[in-house]
């Protein structure tokens, strides 16, 4: 859309029974036939930095998951930009209650119900309310993910510090390289593996150009248990 001469993008969304359509057009050139007929492969794009992931991503998703959910259930917030949700949401008022509620729906739908964090386990999600104290309010287990890198040490063992004072449970944690050329990455491992009585799930390794797929094989779910650390 870069090179076309008057670019523009139009949104549209149409409510029909308890969904909502999410239509997006514009006046750029569009996929060729052929990348059309294989654009929900990974890797396939047509951006010179793309990672031709976010497409197969989606679908996978899709294909996975089996349970019959409406936006309002899976999305009752969402936020203009990418920053910190206590700089976003200009209302400030998340209505725990109404979280809750559909939490407790999905846990009757589905054999495993996976709550991903935003920013971090002490971000602020408005002025006065944390992801922390979201982990407490939903009284649900935490599995950290410590992202490989200098510095990981201190930040790891802070926030494992953190959950254990709150009293909050720790069921488990994941090593993340993010750095592939981390310094003494085996012993920086092997040191937080000593430190955090949670069991590992898994050590992701690095990918320079990263793939859900087979990131996914470096988890050992059955690791997981009840048992508070």
């Amino acid at each position: 859309i870069n090179n076309t001469k008057k670019p523009m993008i139009q949104i549209n969304t149409n409510k029909l029974k308890n969904y909502i359509v999410l239509s997006i057009e514009d006046n750029g050139p569009g996929f060729s036939a052929d990348i059309l007929k294989k654009a929900f492969e990974p890797y396939v794009t047509t951006k010179s930095h793309g990672t031709g992931l976010g497409l197969a991503i989606v679908k996978k998703i899709i294909e996975v998951s089996n349970v019959d959910l409406n936006i309002k259930e899976i999305n009752p917030y969402s936020f203009e930009l990418p920053i910190a949700p206590h700089i976003s949401f200009k209302s400030n008022e998340i209505d725990i209650n109404l979280i809750k509620k559909y939490l407790r729906s999905f846990e009757n739908k589905m054999d495993y119900l996976f709550i991903e964090g935003v920013g971090g386990y002490a971000v602020p999600l408005t002025k006065t309310f944390t992801t922390a104290d979201l982990v407490e309010n939903l009284d649900i287990p935490v599995i950290l993910v410590v992202g490989m890198k200098l510095g990981c040490i201190n930040h790891t063992l802070l926030t494992v510090e953190s959950i254990l004072n709150k009293k909050q449970k720790l069921c488990g944690w994941v090593a993340n390289r993010i750095d592939g050329d981390m310094q003494a990455y085996e012993e920086n491992f092997f040191f937080l593996k000593e430190k955090i009585k949670a069991p590992c799930l898994g050590e992701v390794p690095y990918f320079k150009d990263f793939d859900p797929y087979k990131a996914s094989k470096f988890f050992d779910i059955n690791k997981l248990n009840d048992k508070a650390y």
